[in-house]
This record gives C-alpha cells, structure tokens and sequence, in this order.
C-alpha cells in the first residue's frame, strides 16, 4: 500500500475514532439531564379539560387551619407534594403515627436479604435499614436520610417525569378524564380484619393513608387509581471514573414489581376504588400500562402484619433483627402474604403497550 493510501486510511480512521468519542460523550457525563423529554403542564394534552389538576387556593380558604380541614376529611382535594399536603400526612386527630402508601414495602420488609432470596431478586439491594429506618418514623424520631446520590437522582428522575407517565394515560385512555388527588386517610372502620386478628389489632395499627398519582374516569364511570413508576435511563459508570454516568436504554417493566403491589393495595383500600392502573413509562422504549384488581384477602394479611411489628417495634422496643418477619412468630404468615405477592403479580394484565412513549419533542442535551 503506497504511503498516500495509508495515510488517507489513517486519516479516514481517525475520524471514525473522533465521531465514536463525541458519541460516547454524548451518552455519558457528570450531570444527567433529569427533565430529558419531560413535558410540562402547557403541553396540550393537558389542555382539554380532560386532566383536573387540584388547586390550593382555589376556596380552599380553610386550609390555613389545616388541622380544621383534615377533620372535615378532605385530606385527597390538597395537592399532593404542597406545604399542606405534608402538614395532613403528618397530623393526626388520634395522634397516632402514620403509615403511608410508600413505605409499605418497607414496613413488610421486602428488602431483607431472606426476601429478596424468596422472592427471586437480586440480593445486591438488600438493605435492613429501610425496615430499621420505616419503624423509627413511626415512633416520630428524626432519620438521617441515607440515599446515596445515585438514588437520589433516580428518585428526582422519577418524580420530574411522573407528568409523561400521565400524559401517557391520558393519549391511552382517549374518553376519559383524570383527577390529581391528594392524600386518602383510612377510616378505621373500613380497615379489612379477619375474625382472628380482631384482638391484635386493637390499639395496635398506626394511622393508614395513600397519595395515588391520579384517579382516572372512563365515560362509562369506571374508576381506577393510577400509579406511575418512571426507571431511570443513567447508572454510575464502571469505566468513567468517580461520578461519571452512563446512559443505558430501559424497557418498561415486564411485570408489576412485587415491591410495588402493597403500595398498590393501600392505594385502592384507602380510595374504596377496586382497579388500579400501573404505569411504567421510558423515555426510549416507550410506556407499558397493567391493570391490578383488589385483594381483601392481600390487605387482610398485610393489615396483620404491620400491626404485629407496630404492637412489638413501635409500641414497645422490640429488636429488629434482620430478616425480622421470617424469624417471628408470624413467619408462616410472612410466607403466604409472599405467596400471595406473586399470585397477584401473576394476575395482572398488560393492557396497553405503547411502542413510543407520548413526551416532549423539544431537543435537550442526556448529559450536561
């Protein structure tokens, strides 16, 4: 090869070697952008009436005495993630500590290494902090927050994209309508107790309530409540060095996590609504919607099982040892409220599949 060839190769080559370094850059960096994609409130699916978003100021004069208004027991007309819907989910009439719809995965301990085994997941995320941690809110004690920076950017990821996920059932669900709400407090007469359970649980539960991400009505007045989960597209880098990210395409959710249902339960106790909509929206590969129907016998199981760790962890200072419900006197139950996770994870049905996720079509940069 003369040496005019070789050099115009080298040269050719080169180039390519160029373009595949901008492009990695391009899909890595420091900074990942948490609003890729994301729309906001002005984009037009939101302006057909068909999306009722709450408003605090809106005659809701009242709210400055918010103790005066979770008593007339409108906590769900406050908008979720507002200065008031904080002060309802922590005050109480009966000051009683509150358990909320998110922290049930935690309170049932579903990230103990002896679950996670049970349950086929990846023991890697084993954490008995979070049931250590769920159990000291409950006695009202300060918990320093310990998500490395990781999480707390998928957590952001998540909560900035909650609105796509949204405007998916939204382009889904084309005759229906769909409410923002607020937090839903069980009322303890509606709490489902098995005949056997009767004398535990008295005195022996927290304060239940749920915030869903939105209650969708179709024409026909079907109800269901909506719960988003949005993965997140960037994972720390193995190769960059400190701080660096990556991006890496996510599929939707192949199933509905079975760390999610018991959020999803509560969600549909706390609301009297007996369908739930689970939706897990990508921003590449689009948007997977699933339908859950209620379980009384689930919420049966699962109301005993936070009341047995509120009687012997909260109310009194009992050890919480690892894998603390599989080494309890309620171990059997543990495994069939295990048993029934999967019965119900099984039974969902995928009803929508969108090849390419409804987002914004505005160009911003994955990485800054």
């Amino acid at each position: 090869m003369s040496k005019k060839k070789l050099a115009s190769k080298l040269c050719i080559s080169t180039k390519i070697k160029d373009e595949a370094s901008k492009e990695v850059s391009k899909w890595s960096g420091k900074n990942p952008n948490l609003f890729w994609k994301t729309l906001d409130w002005n984009d037009d699916i939101f302006k057909n009436g068909r999306f009722i978003r709450l408003d605090i100021t809106d005659g809701n004069s009242d709210l400055i005495d918010f103790k005066q208004y979770c008593e007339t027991g409108r906590y769900y007309l406050v908008p979720p993630g507002s200065f008031y819907w904080k002060k309802i989910r922590e005050f109480n009439p009966e000051e009683k500590p509150t358990a909320s719809g998110s922290r049930f995965s935690n309170l049932l301990g579903l990230w103990e290494r002896g679950t996670l085994k049970l349950m086929g997941g990846k023991t890697q995320y084993a954490n008995h902090d979070n049931l250590v941690n769920s159990i000291k809110k409950l006695k009202g004690l300060n918990v320093e927050d310990t998500f490395t920076l990781q999480t707390r950017k998928w957590m952001e990821w998540g909560v900035n994209n909650e609105i796509n996920a949204l405007a998916n059932v939204l382009d889904t669900f084309k005759d229906s309508t769909l409410l923002e709400v607020g937090f839903f407090k069980l009322e303890e007469s509606k709490i489902p107790v098995s005949s056997e359970a009767t004398e535990l649980l008295s005195g022996n539960i927290p304060s239940i309530g749920a915030t869903p991400d939105g209650i969708l009505i179709d024409s026909e007045a079907k109800k269901w409540i909506v719960e988003c989960k949005c993965p997140a597209p960037f994972f720390l880098s193995a190769k960059g060095g400190d701080g660096v990210y990556d991006y890496r395409s996510r599929i939707p959710h192949k199933e509905i996590p079975y760390y999610y249902i018991p959020q999803i339960q509560i969600q549909m106790l706390c609301t009297n609504i007996k369908s739930s909509l689970y939706v897990s929206y990508t921003p590449t590969k689009g948007t997977k919607i699933y339908e859950m129907k209620y379980n009384a016998k689930f919420c049966k199981t699962m109301i005993y099982l936070l009341s047995y760790i509120y009687k012997n962890c909260v109310k009194k200072d009992g050890e919480i040892k690892d894998d603390f419900y599989l080494n309890s006197k309620v171990s059997r139950l543990y495994l069939s409220f295990l048993n029934q996770l999967k019965d119900l994870q099984g039974s969902s049905n995928l009803l929508f599949y969108k090849e390419r996720s409804y987002q914004s079509k505005k160009y911003t940069k994955i990485f800054y």
